[in-house]
């Protein structure tokens, strides 16, 4: 029982990195979109918190963890496809509940001002 215990902690351990780095470069990612899209409003910053962060996020982990554990290319794209899946959908339901919270993504507002012929709001 104590060696279960002892695996258990060593396992989580490595669980809560790889999730914890996961998360920072995400926010690296948003972090760094939002400089790079501002066009002198923050609103147009804080609108880069989208999907696309997610997936970059989750594809450079997917490479680390790929080039970490010395997997095979066929491995490693295993992998790829894996982390481009959940991200994905992992991405839409953070950008779904977002918009719940009426703090929609970019390009919701961009898709509904397409769509539906509504003004913007930002600016």
């Amino acid at each position: 029982m104590l060696g279960g215990i002892k695996e258990g902690v060593k396992f989580g351990s490595i669980c809560t990195g790889w999730a914890t780095l996961f998360l920072v470069t995400e926010e690296i990612v948003d972090q760094s979109r939002g400089r790079l899209f501002a066009r002198g409003d923050d609103e147009v910053a804080l609108g880069q918190r989208d999907t696309a962060s997610t997936v970059v996020a989750a594809m450079s982990m997917a490479a680390v963890y790929s080039w970490k554990n010395g997997l095979d290319k066929f491995a490693a794209a295993r992998t790829a496809r894996i982390a481009l899946k959940y991200s994905i959908i992992y991405g839409l339901l953070q950008d779904a509940t977002a918009s719940l919270r009426g703090d929609p993504p970019a390009y919701v507002s961009l898709i509904a001002r397409k769509a539906f012929g509504q003004k913007s709001d930002v600016g």
